[in-house]
């Protein structure tokens, strides 16, 4: 979704759409480079013997030989990949209606793929759940390219969308993790008794 944003954005902003190929480039290589088991191994077991403290490598090097193991194969993630772009397009229209609940005058298919981006800093782990580096993205990038919003309607919807699909559904989480222990639970102490 970024990439095709910097497409709307490349007669505004060339360098954009230069950085987002060259970021999607190297993920491509590198998802293709960890393709190989042999190569991947190589490279990790490498970076784990120089890099790591050795109470940490034992257990490492029994996740590095078990990560190819399950390694799923590329033709298998084409529909796991479909559903989880429609569910981030879901998620993004959802965020959109307060867009429109306030107001705020931003196309939808910008907001489809700029508030990505927004989206995609708030994973740097800076800051509890993305909280403020999503933000402020989000209103650096929506004041630039359209300077007839208000920061604090941006702002809003920010934090409006992180209570609305983070929040929420992190509570429904939670709920479910106390049901799933209490079975847990139930089902030790039961064993034990035999």
């Amino acid at each position: 979704m970024i990439f095709i944003c910097s497409i709307f954005f490349i007669d505004q902003f060339p360098e954009i759409f230069i950085l987002i190929s060259i970021w999607c480039g190297f993920l491509f290589v590198t998802i293709l480079f960890f393709i190989s088991k042999k190569r991947g191994e190589k490279l990790l077991f490498g970076l784990t013997k120089y890099l790591l403290p050795k109470k940490i490598k034992s257990g490492l090097k029994q996740f590095i030989s078990t990560f190819y193991k399950d390694f799923p194969k590329i033709r298998r993630l084409i529909i796991p990949g479909l559903i989880t772009s429609i569910t981030w397009i879901i998620i993004f229209s959802q965020e959109y209606i307060f867009v429109i609940a306030l107001g705020v005058e931003i196309p939808y298919l910008y907001f489809l793929f700029l508030f990505p981006i927004a989206n995609a800093v708030g994973f740097i782990p800076i800051t509890f759940a993305g909280l403020g580096t999503r933000e402020i993205t989000a209103v650096f990038i929506f004041t630039t390219l359209f300077p007839h919003v208000e920061s604090h309607d941006i702002l809003v919807v920010s934090l409006m969308g992180f209570i609305i699909t983070d929040v929420c559904t992190g509570f429904v989480g939670f709920l479910l993790s106390l049901t799933e222990t209490k079975y847990d639970r139930k089902k030790i102490l039961d064993l034990r008794d035999e």
